[in-house]
């Protein structure tokens, strides 16, 4: 059960109307008080993903200094809808269609605040998290090196993702190419300062891709090596909520 359903509400977003048809995902960010959604929705029988933030009423979040939030907010917003576009031009993401800010409807959790929209068609193939055991080697290699490029043209443009999971991934397998679809994980980086990805970065193997018999072969430690003991523990990734 979501905290708040979208089905079958329709939406006129740049002057075209969408409606939302399955809910994928709900999340909600404390830090600046809002809630994100990744929806289907349709218009004019053809499929789009819809993503949706809205805000939360500021006092169930126990937030200070509502003006500074509002702008980390807007930010983060602009921010998205740049990298989605990065990854659309680049062949790596869903096509970017469009991008809307309202306000929140009577109906909503908390009327008169902030709903903003980024719409994006359909990217084909399936979500990678439903295929991944009829995934052959060959598919699981081409996904990881595929994933490894966009990561790093992410980094290149100062962007990364915090969170991985194989949810957030689409992989057609008839042309061979893999569309980030979820930038739920989305966060900033220095890329004067950050290390080139590759399909051995940790950032590309938490998504748990490949099967363990094609990881690395563990090395014996040499001197001057980092110490179990002082090396970061990588935190087990969390699927988002869905249905």
């Amino acid at each position: 059960m979501w905290s708040f359903s979208f089905s079958d509400r329709i939406f006129d977003i740049e002057g075209e109307d969408f409606k939302v048809v399955r809910q994928l995902t709900e999340d909600d960010n404390a830090e600046v008080g809002e809630r994100k959604v990744l929806a289907i929705a349709t218009r004019q029988d053809k499929r789009y993903l819809l993503k949706i933030r809205y805000q939360l009423d500021p006092e169930d979040c126990d937030i200070e200094d509502l003006d500074k939030t509002l702008k980390v907010a807007e930010q983060h917003y602009c921010h998205e809808v740049e990298a989605i576009d990065l990854l659309s031009t680049h062949g790596y993401g869903p096509k970017y269609h469009n991008h809307e800010t309202h306000e929140q409807p009577h109906w909503m959790p908390f009327p008169g605040g902030y709903l903003e929209f980024i719409v994006m068609e359909f990217p084909p193939g399936k979500n990678v998290d439903d295929i991944l055991e009829e995934l052959t080697d060959t598919q699981r290699r081409s996904i990881r090196n595929q994933l490894a490029h966009l990561l790093e043209l992410m980094g290149q443009n100062d962007y990364k993702l915090t969170e991985q999971h194989p949810s957030y991934l689409h992989y057609d397998a008839r042309a061979d190419r893999l569309y980030l679809v979820d930038l739920a994980g989305l966060g900033y980086t220095n890329s004067a300062t950050s290390y080139p990805i590759d399909e051995e970065s940790p950032y590309v193997t938490a998504f748990n891709i490949c099967r363990k018999e094609y990881s690395k072969p563990k090395r014996t430690p040499k001197s001057g090596d980092i110490p179990l003991s002082h090396q970061p523990i990588k935190k087990e990734n969390q699927p988002p909520r869905k249905t």
